[in-house]
């Protein structure tokens, strides 16, 4: 146990090194999608990413813990291989993983429609003690080929330029861990708000299981399911790096008292995505053209109306003048300024005839 947790620090410790020693250039790829769901997109020919995850999850009997490292690489323009393998409650192996995806051609640019087709192969590694011959002291490495789809819209190349990407998948595997028990149909949707540098996102889905045939069971249908939906977000690092997050709630469950199904309640996860080799591709560079395009747009709007508002304030103050010398105007009375003019030339006009009068007297 602490060999793994110390591998996986190690691991963390080197990508958040790289991470910091990039340069500001925004970069994403046209693969990413919400932590549950991936885009159907695949990465460019001989892009190569690393990642690591931590997560935990509480079920009405347990509290689990673990850990998954693994890498994915781009083959020619329609092709991705994906590797990971999990460690449950960092001292036992889970779940070792390997898809193929494939998508349509035209997928590798900023597009509405996108669809892809994806060749799953889980290494069961679980404690399967329903076998006849099963060991439980050892898990048993049963491969399990499997297939899933993706499709999803993306409304940022509408003529509105709306930065939401919806996602739909489908698959065979709903918890790799239980493939060994039961058969698995599993449905999922998702909403992403993909802004220039950090996304938005919720996660809706549903699981629906059936227990193999054993001598213990005899259901035929996928009776028991539940449903579960999830919140998060990517927050980029250094423009470049990903850190992902998310919680997730089962909001409806129906399964058999009887069954070992457990479908968990609450989970938690985080997931760090750390590109090794990155070439950017026309889809990354015409979504950065068009948030750059939108900020511009942006700012020309507020200078636009940071210049209105002072030209308004400009007007608003010579209104206030002349409306106080309007108002100046308004209090001053003509009529009584031209009759008390006359009552003082009347004065001065009978001084000066009583000054003459009395020079007259003198001189007789």
């Amino acid at each position: 146990m602490n060999n793994t947790i110390s591998v996986l620090i190690c691991i963390v410790w080197i990508l958040c090194e790289a991470a910091f020693s990039q340069t500001q250039t925004v970069k994403r790829g046209r693969n990413e999608g919400t932590l549950y769901i991936p885009a159907s997109n695949v990465m460019g020919n001989g892009d190569i990413t690393a990642f690591t995850g931590l997560g935990g999850i509480i079920t009405s009997e347990k509290a689990e813990a673990g850990a998954e490292i693994g890498g994915a690489i781009g083959i020619a323009g329609i092709l991705q291989v994906n590797l990971q393998t999990s460690f449950i409650n960092f001292n036992r192996l889970g779940p070792t993983e390997a898809h193929l995806q494939a998508t349509i051609p035209g997928n590798d640019r900023l597009r509405f429609f996108g669809f892809a087709l994806a060749g799953d192969l889980y290494l069961s590694t679980s404690l399967d003690t329903i076998g006849v011959n099963a060991d439980s002291t050892k898990p048993e490495f049963n491969p399990y080929p499997l297939f899933s789809a993706i499709m999803d819209l993306d409304w940022l190349s509408r003529p509105k330029q709306l930065p939401l990407k919806t996602y739909v998948a489908f698959g065979l595997a709903d918890d790799p861990k239980l493939l060994f028990e039961y058969r698995q149909l599993s449905f999922k949707a998702g909403f992403e708000v993909k802004r220039y540098q950090h996304s938005l996102f919720i996660d809706a889905g549903m699981g629906m299981y059936k227990e193999k045939n054993n001598s213990s069971s005899t259901r035929q249908t996928f009776d028991q399911r539940y449903v579960w939906v999830s919140p998060g977000g990517r927050y980029r690092l250094r423009q470049r790096f990903s850190l992902l997050g998310s919680l997730r709630w089962t909001v409806y469950r129906h399964v058999d008292k009887t069954s070992s199904l457990d479908p968990q309640w609450f989970s938690i996860n985080l997931k760090f995505e750390a590109p090794l080799f990155f070439r950017e591709t026309n889809t990354e560079a015409i979504r950065t053209m068009v948030f750059i395009e939108k900020k511009k747009e942006e700012t020309n709007k507020e200078q636009t109306e940071q210049d209105i508002a002072a030209k308004s304030s400009v007007l608003t103050n010579l209104e206030n003048t002349m409306s106080d010398i309007q108002k100046e105007d308004e209090t001053f009375d003509y009529k009584k300024e031209k009759e008390d003019l006359i009552k003082r030339r009347e004065k001065v006009d009978a001084l000066m005839n009583e000054i003459e009068e009395l020079l007259n007297e003198d001189k007789e």
